[in-house]
């Protein structure tokens, strides 16, 4: 009596559990995971998909390419108020194409965003009408009494075909200056603000003085165009080459004396054999 009694209890302690087999017959059965293993794979994936159209676009362009567009100075000085926007805000930008999401852009590790063609800009877009540095989205993280709010505020950086907000064009950026480079280092900066032109050359009369030898006395103009009629170059600067002996240079090409050239935002200019380079911001 007592076998067969502990022969019972034995048998009640044992349960027998059928198995559940997920997937189709004749595979192997997968592990069902939770919600938190799933939203955790989601993440990385989801990450992994936004850097990817970047990263494309990047790695399609040859090693020199890619090397002089990465070196390239983006023609923007961070403002004084500018900072990361508080923790938690979870600002994005959801990108639209033809009524279907195709990017979302994240905007919680910078001060700002660059948007351009060239592989410096945080944002690459690859339109034909887009230029090498477009546009900025900038966080202002701090607001002194009188002063506008924080927040973000678009910034167009002169853009030809210019930067549309709720469809109504943004005013471009008119606080130019020449920003001054010796070495690699920053050495200078020439406000552009306070005339409609500048004259660069040897003599004390000059706006802009520099005394490498291989300048002319009055070496070259930039000359602001606050007017064009239909037909005529559009407004903007324009270098203009005084038959200096030794030449004026944009982007290493050598202008044609007594005849205007256009220099946008971001070109480079340099005067004779000097060593300085100015760059339009």
């Amino acid at each position: 009596m007592d076998e067969t009694s502990q022969e019972t209890k034995s048998d009640e302690k044992i349960e027998f559990k059928k198995p559940v087999l997920f997937g189709r017959i004749g595979k192997l059965p997968k592990k069902v995971k939770n919600d938190a293993e799933k939203a955790a794979e989601q993440k990385p994936v989801e990450k992994s998909m936004e850097k990817s159209s970047e990263s494309t676009s990047k790695s399609n362009l040859p090693p020199a390419v890619l090397l002089k567009e990465l070196s390239t100075p983006i023609p923007y000085k961070e403002p004084k108020w500018s900072g990361i926007c508080p923790d938690g805000s979870e600002y994005s930008l959801e990108v639209l194409k033809s009524g279907m999401i195709v990017d979302n852009v994240d905007l919680t590790h910078k001060p700002y965003y660059v948007f351009g063609r060239l592989a410096n800009c945080d944002v690459v877009m690859a339109h034909p009408t887009i230029s090498r540095h477009h546009a900025v989205l900038q966080y202002k993280a701090f607001a002194e009494e009188g002063e506008p709010p924080c927040g973000w505020y678009l910034y167009d950086l002169a853009s030809t075909h210019g930067t549309f907000l709720n469809k109504d064009r943004l005013k471009a950026s008119s606080e130019y200056s020449l920003e001054v480079l010796k070495s690699g280092m920053i050495v200078d900066n020439v406000d552009l603000t306070h005339k409609p032109y500048y004259v660069f050359g040897r003599l004390a009369n000059c706006d802009v003085v520099m005394a490498h030898p291989t300048i002319s006395r009055h070496h070259a103009v930039l000359q602001y165009k606050a007017f064009a009629e239909e037909g005529e170059p559009p407004c903007g600067w324009y270098l203009y080459d005084l038959a200096s002996t030794h030449g004026t240079f944009l982007n290493k090409d050598r202008l044609k004396a007594s005849h205007y050239t256009r220099v946008r935002v971001g070109h480079q200019i340099k005067f004779g054999n000097s060593t300085r380079t100015y760059i339009m911001l």
